[in-house]
């Protein structure tokens, strides 16, 4: 990444532009092109879920966003509201007869604002049964931090045995 700005002379970065410039470099090398962008926020759209673990209120949020950044790259294609509440409830990780129950509080309307507020109301506190239900794999860190207790432990076990007199 710093050999595109080695080609740069001393006296180019002494100019009061020299920061745009920079910018301007690096954006010609690692700016994605409209296709590119297109491409990816339709498949964010095609294969979102929400993730296990993830509260619902984030996954509501997380969709809503797709949604934006597909109509702002392709301001042709229109995902309807029902459209959006279908995909809020189908990508939700719920059973189908916990999505037949969203869909009945929702008064058998795909409705986008009702559906959020029903997912939320009803399993707003769906990351915390999952974790409880071992539905949500431990973060890296946090196995991480486990691995190294043990091997202080160990550590810690295995000196005093070589510190202790021998019989």
């Amino acid at each position: 990444m710093v050999d595109l700005i080695q080609l740069l002379e001393y006296t180019d970065l002494q100019g009061p532009d020299a920061l745009n410039m920079i910018w301007r470099i690096y954006d010609d090398a690692f700016e994605e092109m409209a296709h590119e962008r297109l491409d990816g926020c339709m498949s964010q759209w095609e294969e979102a879920s929400r993730r296990s673990g993830q509260p619902m209120q984030d996954w509501c949020i997380y969709i809503r966003k797709i949604r934006l950044e597909v109509q702002s790259q392709d301001p042709e294609s229109k995902i309807s509201d029902k459209s959006l509440a279908s995909k809020m409830l189908r990508g939700s990780g719920l059973s189908r007869s916990a999505r037949a129950q969203v869909l009945f509080n929702c008064g058998g309307i795909y409705d986008s604002d009702r559906m959020e507020t029903v997912l939320k109301v009803s399993h707003g506190s769906i990351q915390s049964s999952e974790r409880r239900h071992g539905q949500v794999l431990a973060h890296k860190h946090s196995q991480n931090r486990h691995h190294s207790c043990v091997r202080d432990r160990v550590l810690s076990y295995e000196r005093r045995l070589s510190k202790s007199p021998k019989r």
